[in-house]
């Protein structure tokens, strides 16, 4: 399912505010990028749909991720937990994504990018969710 992510590339977030190592953040690295994620998907809405929700839940199980847990989650950290996957991959992917405009051209030709971002003929940001 590709879902609409613009908003997140348009509200000028800091990646780094939702998904941090414990090297940049201290030990309690996790906590406070949780916290953050949560704090921003009070305003910042990426999963519109309870179809989009499950799409999220479907792909954290499949990776791996408890499906109790999962499945427990409230739509504030289904969202937060989108907010930190997509932050995860711009830093990955930093070279491209964090440029501005985006590199989109070379995002998309090289093959060790996580490539779950593109653009779409409509000129909005995607991500992908699913294998």
């Amino acid at each position: 399912m590709e879902i609409n992510v613009t908003d997140y590339f348009t509200n000028d977030l800091e990646p780094s505010n939702y998904s941090g190592s414990i090297m940049e953040k201290g030990e309690n690295a996790a906590k406070i990028t949780w916290q953050a994620a949560i704090d921003e998907s009070e305003s910042l809405i990426l999963l519109k749909t309870p179809e989009q929700i499950q799409a999220l839940k479907t792909d954290m199980v499949n990776a791996g991720m408890d499906e109790e847990e999962i499945n427990q989650m409230s739509d504030i950290e289904s969202n937060a937990l989108f907010l930190q996957l997509i932050s995860g991959d711009v830093r990955e992917d930093n070279e491209y994504l964090e440029q501005s405009p985006i590199d989109w051209e070379g995002y998309e030709k090289d093959d060790k990018t996580i490539g779950r971002l593109g653009l779409g003929t409509d000129n909005e940001i995607y991500y992908y969710l699913g294998s």
